[in-house]
């Protein structure tokens, strides 16, 4: 009974590292994949089945949407689009969100203008319907901040130099009460 607990138990602790260390490989993949697509010009784009994931970077959108809120956003057609509905849009290689408050045209030729609720006026950009990335579906307060923080270069070089120093450590321990237990002999 007293092994089967100290399995249970080494179990248990080793649980945290193992996920801890799926998360630090996540990251190196993700910031190696991003690296990349940065030499060529471009951001990855997070992506899960339809819905794609950004994150308010500004105050243009408040209260509706607050710097660091996690925006999902839902790939759109130019039919599902109508006044008064947020879109993420690409302007000039900056991702921002607004809400439509004209349009001109008909299906993909359709041009928007947009305004943040927090302007006020217009931005006086019109936005074409190619430069749309999707529409509005739901936020997620302040969870943009972690996903920041897990696009950050920094936070995986700390979290690498943590993991290194703790593995020292773990082997440092153990090597002590090797030699605690050859000086007991």
């Amino acid at each position: 009974m007293r092994i089967r607990e100290n399995k249970v138990k080494k179990i248990i602790f080793a649980l945290p590292r193992k996920i801890l260390g799926l998360i630090l490989i996540l990251m190196i993949l993700y910031n190696v994949i991003n690296t990349v697509y940065g030499i060529f010009n471009k951001k990855l784009e997070l992506q899960i089945g339809e819905t794609k994931i950004y994150v308010a970077e500004d105050k243009t959108m408040l209260p509706t949407i607050k710097p660091n809120d996690l925006i999902l956003a839902k790939q759109c057609t130019p039919e599902d689009l109508n006044l008064e509905d947020i879109i993420i849009f690409d302007e000039n290689g900056i991702i921002k969100v607004q809400r439509i408050t004209k349009i001109q045209g008909l299906g993909e030729k359709s041009n928007y203008t947009t305004k943040g609720d927090n302007n006020y006026y217009n931005n006086n950009v019109i936005i074409k319907y190619e430069q749309i990335k999707g529409k509005f579906v739901k936020r997620i307060p302040l969870l943009g901040f972690i996903i920041k923080i897990l696009e950050s270069k920094v936070t995986t070089i700390l979290f690498l130099f943590n993991r290194d120093m703790k593995m020292k450590s773990i082997k440092r321990r153990k090597n002590k009460k090797i030699d605690q237990l050859r000086r007991a002999k």
